[in-house]
């Protein structure tokens, strides 16, 4: 990169080297390997990059480089609607883990606020709710399930919450089509993926786990991460028609 001007906006290479030779430049500036100035009169002004929907991939001396913000404090009051509470006639809750890839955190409800939605016009059932980290640390999330196409086709879908907190109050409704069978009460099924480098009970459980490709995971779950896939039934409606609100 040549030239009299001067460069405005930003530069990131996370995986290659750069030769600059402008004037000057003002912006972010990030290079993964070798930055070479090669400008008479090159002057670099730089800002803070700190990209609010996942770290750029800086390599494992991170903290080296730049300091990572703890996750927020935050308590455990938001999550309501939980799986014993949705449904006041089925107490023993509406999720059922039913595959697990590791160990699961005790006590931590990781499916909140769940709605079942009355039938659409078809009579199909959906359900919604909401996914939290029940990890410490910063963790890439992945909800693979499928969305309701008329009143039985099903297609795979996968949304992501990438290096969300320890919890996240704000985290998206998920809304999931369920499977309606003669004589079955209407259940939907989701695989959830976890994926960190900085959460000990992640990194613990090793990334032998693939997550699903339609979630399109980047590549650097490599070495150092630890991922855990957790596959769970819920029910889509409520045992005599009374459901919390």
């Amino acid at each position: 990169m040549v030239g009299d001007e001067e460069f405005f906006g930003s530069i990131v290479i996370p995986y290659g080297s750069l030769s600059i030779g402008v004037a000057g430049h003002s912006g972010r500036l990030i290079v993964g390997t070798d930055l070479f100035v090669v400008g008479e009169f090159t002057e670099l002004h730089n800002y803070e990059f700190d990209p609010v929907s996942h770290p750029l991939p800086l390599g494992t001396d991170l903290e080296e480089i730049c300091e990572v913000a703890p996750p927020p404090p935050c308590t455990e009051s938001y999550k309501t609607l939980t799986s014993e509470e949705a449904c006041p006639s089925k107490p023993e809750g509406v999720v059922k883990l039913i595959k697990s890839s590791g160990e699961y955190p005790e006590g931590e409800p990781i499916l909140y606020n769940i709605i079942f939605d009355e039938p659409s016009d078809n009579g199909s059932h959906t359900v919604k709710f909401q996914v939290d980290n029940p990890f410490a640390n910063y963790t890439d999330i992945y909800i693979k399930h499928v969305k309701k196409v008329g009143m039985y086709a099903l297609d795979p879908v996968c949304e992501s919450m990438p290096f969300t907190a320890g919890c996240e109050p704000e985290a998206p409704i998920i809304e999931v089509g369920c499977h309606e069978y003669d004589g079955v009460d209407p259940f939907a099924l989701v695989n959830i993926y976890f994926a960190s480098n900085k959460d000990e009970f992640l990194i613990d459980a090793g990334n032998d786990v693939e997550i699903d490709k339609c979630c399109k995971p980047p590549e650097e779950y490599g070495s150092g991460y630890g991922i855990i896939e957790y596959t769970f039934e819920i029910m889509c409606t409520c045992p005599n028609g009374v459901a919390q609100s």
